[in-house]
């Protein structure tokens, strides 16, 4: 679904602000990172409206993504509502195990 090098992006994203999450949106070609606004960053992840915004001026994304540094390598029960809710494909990065996991709300 993404190329090596945007999940090289995601990777390093992810690791630089560990042990938060990291968020943002996957391009055809590149991502746009965003800042995590949760209350909770080492545990959830939030995009600004702002942010958002931006992200959707640069064209249609393919996905939302996220990392979780910590916990299980899989999408929680709140992910997988927030995916099927707007209709946007996740994809998760899990630090320890150094996977990606995808989650697209139509197959659901």
């Amino acid at each position: 679904m993404i190329s090596q090098q945007i999940k090289q992006k995601i990777k390093n994203h992810a690791q630089s602000v560990a042990p938060k999450e990291c968020c943002g949106f996957v391009f055809e070609k590149d991502i746009f990172e965003c800042k995590n606004y949760s209350e909770n960053p080492n545990h959830h992840f939030s995009i600004s409206p702002r942010e958002y915004l931006k992200a959707s001026r640069l064209g249609d994304f393919k996905a939302v993504y996220h990392s979780h540094p910590q916990g299980k390598a899989k999408f929680s029960p709140y992910d997988i509502h927030v995916s099927q809710t707007m209709n946007l494909n996740f994809i998760l990065y899990h630090n320890s195990t150094d996977e990606f996991l995808f989650f697209d709300p139509t197959d659901e």
